[in-house]
């Protein structure tokens, strides 16, 4: 049997919500913003991995890990903090262009560069969306 140490960081978005910490699909703890917890996992688990809500981390080899060894949990700042206003922002713009503008070359273009940003929404949530956690070893 193996203990592991789990930091989380204090982070500004994400602060409300645990994330629950997975050994082969199996819910060992939930680790709360800027703590710290122990966690004891068996030889015969072979995966470690983070999720919040239905998004979730990389995957980390337990056979890999040392007895007592440290993992840092992280958002993916891009992912939880800026994605969500950048995409914002450009959709405000496209409405813009979409409704205060006669030309339409300026149309067109504002509604594939929309098309654009529906696809990547659809991949963040689709196959991005094991990215939105990060398990970094210490």
């Amino acid at each position: 049997m193996k203990t592991i140490t789990i930091k989380r960081p204090k982070e500004s978005f994400n602060k409300h919500y645990a994330y629950k910490i997975f050994a082969d699909n199996t819910e060992v703890a939930q680790i709360g913003n800027d703590k710290e917890i122990n966690i004891n996992v068996t030889d015969e688990q072979q995966v470690l991995k983070a999720k919040l809500s239905f998004c979730g981390s990389n995957k980390i080899n337990i056979s890999e890990l040392d007895n007592n060894a440290t993992i840092n949990i992280y958002g993916n700042v891009f992912l939880n903090k800026y994605s969500p206003l950048a995409i914002s922002v450009i959709m405000i713009f496209i409405i813009l262009f979409q409704y205060f503008t006669d030309n339409n070359i300026i149309k067109y273009i504002s509604l594939f560069i929309a098309s654009c940003i529906f696809l990547i929404l659809i991949w963040f949530l689709t196959f991005g969306r094991n990215k939105w956690l990060k398990l970094m070893r210490k």
